[in-house]
This record gives C-alpha cells, structure tokens and sequence, in this order.
C-alpha cells in the first residue's frame, strides 16, 4: 500500500513539472505516434488507455511545445472519461484535475451552433462575450463536462453560424461531480476564437 502511494506521489511530481514548468521537468519530445496514438485511443474512447497515453505525454513534453494546451484539455477530457466509467475514484479523479487550474487550454474544433446540443460551441444570446459546450461521450450518454468560456471581446455569432472554431481559454475553475452521468463543470476566461481554415 504505501509503494502504491509512494508511486502515485512520484507520478504527480513529474506530470507537474512536465506541465508547468517546475525546474528540472523532462524536455524530451513527444513523438508524432505517440501523439497519434494518444489522438486514436481518445476518439475510440478508450479511456483508460487514453489517460496513461496522455500522462505519458505530459512527461515527455517541452514546457515550450505549441501543442501543450491542447494536451491539457486533453487530458482533463479523457480522465473524465476514464470517471465516468468508473474506474477512478471521486477523489483521485478530483485530485488530478487540480494542477490544471489557472492553465491555458485549446479546446477542440466544434461547430458553432445556436441549437443546443452536444459538442457544438453555443454562443449565450444575452453575452456575445460567452458560449457554452455541452462536451459528451459519443454516444450522446454522458456529459463529460458542461464548459463555459468568457471570451476577451465579442464575436460575431451571427456571420459564423455553422462554421468550425477552437477556443484558447484559460482554466478558471473545475468542479468535478460525484455523478457519473454529468462529470464536471469547467470554467474559463480570456477565450480566443479561433476559426477552422477552410
């Protein structure tokens, strides 16, 4: 038991130097397969695989690597995913989405939508300053995260309708669920919108 603790420890140590800088983090590379592998097992939802693929490469990667926001939701996702099946407890699950705040995070490319539905970022009508993402599982079954952005200034919704954009955002705050069906709720500031090229 306590090895078993003495290793998590140790795990948490490098995953935060490798993410956020700490002095004597890892600046190895990660690898274009490793990042394919990582891209393969999060869209099959293979949840578990996806967060030991994901923790691998925050290990590996430089501090400076342009893709480390995007890991960082990355990660934050799949662990989600990995919770909702169960396989993590409440804790461990609370616990590890705890370094992430005050990070900046690049959110995938969605479809901008004013319908709700799942996956599609919805501007809120009463704000052109905030959108909402209700970011599910693929099957539509469980919310892995209800995501609300303020974004730097405001966008024009109207004239982008249909259009695919990623947000870039800073993590404000995280508040995991003990509901396996509604995962969490993450909160974020000084968003970008940053529209797919055709």
């Amino acid at each position: 038991m306590k090895r078993a603790i003495f290793s998590i420890l140790i795990l948490s140590v490098i995953l935060a130097g490798a993410t956020f800088g700490v002095p004597g983090a890892a600046n190895a590379e990660v690898s274009a397969e490793q990042w394919q592998n990582l891209l393969l097992a999060a869209g099959d939802e293979k949840w578990t695989a996806a967060v030991d693929l994901a923790a691998k490469c925050l290990a590996d990667m430089s501090p400076d690597d342009e893709r480390l926001p995007r890991l960082r939701y990355m990660y934050i996702y799949v662990l989600a995913g990995k919770y909702s099946q169960g396989h993590m407890s409440y804790d461990q699950f609370a616990a590890s989405l705890k370094p992430f705040v005050g990070q900046k995070v690049v959110l995938p490319y969605r479809e901008i939508s004013s319908t709700n539905g799942f996956n599609f970022i919805i501007p809120q009508t009463e704000a052109p300053t905030k959108l909402m993402v209700s970011a599910s599982n693929k099957s539509g079954t469980t919310i892995l995260a209800f995501e609300y952005v303020t974004l730097k200034q405001s966008f024009d919704w109207k004239n982008h309708q249909g259009e695919k954009a990623s947000v870039h955002a800073v993590i404000d705050s995280i508040t995991p669920s003990k509901s396996r069906a509604v995962v969490m709720r993450v909160r974020m500031s000084q968003g970008e919108i940053v529209l797919k090229k055709s």
